[in-house]
């Protein structure tokens, strides 16, 4: 079975998928149920880090519900076409989504029957194009794709199921505030040296020049003389002089 086309065994299969879809979601939405009743007894403890932890859990199982529900609505949808797919030599466009969504999830999902519809689907319309559909995720539900999306529940979707849970079970909880998705810019003198411009040259005014190295005063012109220092035995004192007037003279 699944090497030959056969469209009594892809009915069969289909409504077998159905079946066992329906019974998955009916499972996960008991055990979701009870997951968020945890986390509602988390929240009352105070043990918030917990409950973030578990509501990760709340979160993947309500979106693995989202992928059985749509996959099972594209199941009916090929039962009611089967005529349809059984008379064309090649997948009628208008069911490209539902067939590439369940070859999507065959391997994703712990669905025996999906795996055979593919085989099904493959022996209709050939490898390649069942291959095609694969890597293509153009033709994939979004809704599933996205359900099944490996990824982790960003702190946001965390909080905000936090919040759903507190309000159904009437748990007197509220998020701590959250600081700005985006930081205000910071101000340079915050910025660590490294990220600091350089800083040029200084730039002396002639105020600056005159007060560092006076050359007139009422009207009078000081000379190199008027920079020595007076007599002193402090070699401190005369080496300043003598840089002193080295730079009266340039």
């Amino acid at each position: 079975m699944g090497n030959k086309f056969s469209v009594d065994t892809l009915k069969v299969q289909l409504k077998m998928a159905i079946t066992r879809l329906n019974l998955h979601t009916s499972k996960l939405t008991n055990e979701n149920k009870i997951a968020q009743r945890k986390v509602a007894e988390l929240l009352v403890n105070e043990k918030e880090n917990s409950a973030r932890i578990k509501a990760e859990g709340v979160i993947h199982e309500r979106e693995h519900l989202v992928a059985f529900e749509v996959l099972a609505l594209h199941c009916e949808l090929l039962t009611q076409r089967i005529g349809l797919i059984a008379a064309s030599d090649k997948c009628p466009e208008d069911l490209f989504v539902p067939v590439a969504s369940i070859i999507y999830c065959s391997e994703k999902l712990p669905i025996p029957e999906l795996k055979t519809i593919t085989q099904q689907f493959t022996a209709k319309f050939g490898t390649e194009w069942v291959m095609g559909l694969r890597t293509n995720v153009e033709f994939i539900d979004p809704k599933v794709r996205k359900a099944l999306e490996v990824r982790a529940p960003s702190a946001k979707e965390i909080t905000d199921t936090l919040v759903e849970i507190a309000s159904k079970y009437d748990v007197d909880w509220a998020p701590e505030p959250v600081e700005a998705e985006f930081a205000p810019l910071v101000e340079e003198k915050f910025l660590p040296a490294t990220v600091k411009p350089k800083a040029s040259a200084p730039v002396y005014s002639e105020a600056d020049e005159a007060e560092w190295y006076p050359k007139k005063e009422s009207g009078i012109d000081r000379g190199a003389d008027d920079c020595k220092a007076p007599d002193s035995a402090d070699p401190d004192t005369d080496d300043l002089a003598a840089r002193f007037a080295a730079l009266r003279k340039k």
